[in-house]
């Protein structure tokens, strides 16, 4: 036997699960980019990022001005 299911109503606790869900990962990829630029600052090495569809090279150097934006976020 096949069970149907009615799709979840907006506003529904599936969906409030998904914000929370989304909200986690979202934290979880900000603690994960600031580890990277603390690991390549302590070597002195560059991190390559995606940004605005181009590959960006960012020097060990300018990494505060970096955090400083994902601090924003």
């Amino acid at each position: 036997m096949s069970q149907s299911r009615e799709p979840a109503a907006v506003g529904s606790v599936n969906e409030k699960s998904d914000e929370v869900y989304t909200a986690k990962i979202n934290a979880a990829f900000r603690d994960a980019a600031r580890e990277v630029l603390r690991v390549a600052k302590q070597a002195g090495t560059p991190v390559i990022v995606w940004e605005n569809g181009q590959v960006r090279r960012i020097p060990w150097d300018q990494f505060d001005e970096v955090v400083l934006k994902l601090k924003e976020r």
